[in-house]
C-alpha cells in the first residue's frame, strides 16, 4: 500500500485483513506537486495535489521486491483530482514501475459501487468544498448519479477536517439523500470500520469508506476477503469494474 506523507492511519487498514493476508506500507516522499499555486486569500482552501510520476515510481520500486500481488494507492483525493484520466493515469505509471495489479482509492471506489449496483450514491467528505465538487464530478464522469456533496470546513491552511467518530456518524447523516442507493465517506485518514454497521443500521442502505474500498479491493484481487461484521459490501465478492 502507497500512503501520502501525512496519512497515520496504518492500524486501520489492518483490521480488514484475515489472517493470511499480510499488508506492507510505505509512503510517497513529501514533495506534492501543487495543480495550482496556493491562493487562500482568493479562495480560501489550499490547493489540493496529485502524486507525480516519479512518486508513484518511486514507492512501487520500494516495494516490487516483495513480490506483493497487489499495490494500491491508498489517497482518495489524489486519484480523483487532477486531470479527469489521473486515475488511470496513475494506475498506468504504477504498472510501468513493476506493480503486476495497480489499485487506487478511487478506483476501487468505482468497483464497489458496480458490485452493489449503485446508480445514485450520496457522498460526505472531510474536504473543502471544490475537492469535494471535484469527487463528484469523477462519479459522474463515471455515470454514477450523485445525490448529495456534503463536506465538512477545515481550515484554511488545511487540505481536509479533522473527525471524531461522532463527527464521522454526523456526515454520514447528513449527506443521506432518500434517493440515494449508497453512501461513500472519503478520505483514507479518517477511522471508520467500528462504525460503519451502526451506520448502515441507522441509515437502511450500504455504507461505503476510503479505506474499506481499498481494503476490500486490494484484498479482493489477491484472493482473499476482507473481513467486518455488518458491512454491506463485505458480502460481495470483488470484481474489476475497468479492464
Amino acid at each position: 500500500m502507497i500512503f501520502t506523507p501525512d496519512n497515520a492511519n496504518d492500524r486501520e487498514c489492518w483490521r480488514w485483513c484475515p489472517p493470511s493476508a499480510t499488508l506492507l506500507l510505505t509512503r510517497t516522499l513529501p514533495d506534492p506537486t501543487w495543480l495550482e499555486p496556493p491562493d487562500l486569500e482568493r479562495t480560501g482552501e489550499p490547493p489540493v495535489w496529485v502524486p507525480t510520476d516519479r512518486e508513484i515510481a518511486d514507492a512501487v520500486r520500494a516495494l516490487i521486491l516483495t513480490e506483493p500481488d497487489v499495490i494500491t494507492y491508498a489517497c482518495t483525493s489524489g486519484s480523483f483530482c487532477g486531470p479527469s484520466d489521473n486515475e488511470g493515469r496513475i494506475r498506468e505509471v504504477m504498472h510501468g514501475a513493476g506493480a503486476a495489479t495497480p489499485q487506487t482509492t478511487s478506483g476501487a471506489l468505482l468497483d464497489a459501487l458496480r458490485v452493489l449496483g449503485v446508480g445514485s450514491v450520496a457522498v460526505g467528505t472531510p474536504y473543502h468544498g471544490s475537492t469535494t465538487d471535484a469527487l463528484g464530478a469523477f462519479l459522474e464522469r463515471a455515470g454514477h448519479g450523485v445525490a448529495s456533496l456534503v463536506h465538512a470546513d477545515p481550515a484554511p491552511w488545511e487540505a481536509e477536517a479533522y473527525l471524531t467518530p461522532t463527527q464521522v456518524v454526523d456526515l454520514a447523516a447528513r449527506a443521506d439523500r432518500p434517493d440515494a442507493d449508497a453512501i461513500f465517506l472519503s478520505c483514507t485518514t479518517l477511522e471508520t470500520f467500528d462504525l460503519i454497521a451502526g451506520i448502515e443500521e441507522r441509515l437502511s442502505k450500504p455504507v461505503l469508506t476510503a479505506t474499506q474500498v481499498t481494503m476490500w479491493a486490494a484484498l479482493g484481487a489477491a484472493g482473499v476477503n476482507a473481513i467486518g461484521t455488518g458491512q454491506a459490501l463485505l458480502r460481495h465478492r470483488w470484481q474489476p469494474a475497468r479492464g
